[in-house]
């Protein structure tokens, strides 16, 4: 693969990446916050624009250190883009709960039980590395495709 593909598809990836990130938090925010009385939240309902523009910022800047160094590990050790899609599913998934503990960490403690469900953004996060996966396969076609051309 010529690098001006694989960093062209990288870039699309990262753009990908962010889109998801940003409405997989805003889904999960949405979904699991309205449990949570307005007034103990500080989530996008308290924050609003603020608290979009923190999560599009991680996203950016976990594109970088996670799903990046994830995607060009798995590239270049593994051409089974089912194992791949795999692997980004499980490490999307953990990142979700990751996320969702450090956001609702207190009120699952809490004994006061708002019925926050964990299975969220396992469902979420997990459908986002799917469309993830997809996207980088068709990405992976189109350069093979172009390199068929050439």
């Amino acid at each position: 693969m010529s690098k001006g593909y694989a960093l062209g598809k990288y870039f699309v990836l990262w753009f990908c990446y962010i889109i998801l990130f940003v409405v997989s938090v805003m889904a999960v925010e949405l979904i699991e916050a309205s449990k949570i009385p307005i007034s103990e939240l500080d989530g996008m309902h308290a924050m609003g624009f603020v608290f979009i523009f923190i999560v599009l910022a991680a996203g950016i800047a976990l594109y970088i250190v996670t799903f990046l160094p994830l995607s060009l590990l798995c590239n270049w050790l593994l051409r089974n883009h089912i194992i791949r899609v795999i692997i980004y599913v499980i490490v999307a998934i953990a990142g979700g709960l990751l996320l969702f503990v450090t956001q609702y960490g207190t009120y699952l403690l809490d004994g006061r039980g708002y019925g926050l469900n964990a299975w969220t953004p396992c469902i979420v996060f997990g459908i986002a590395a799917l469309i993830y996966g997809y996207v980088e396969h068709l990405l992976n076609n189109k350069i093979k495709a172009q390199k068929t051309i050439e």
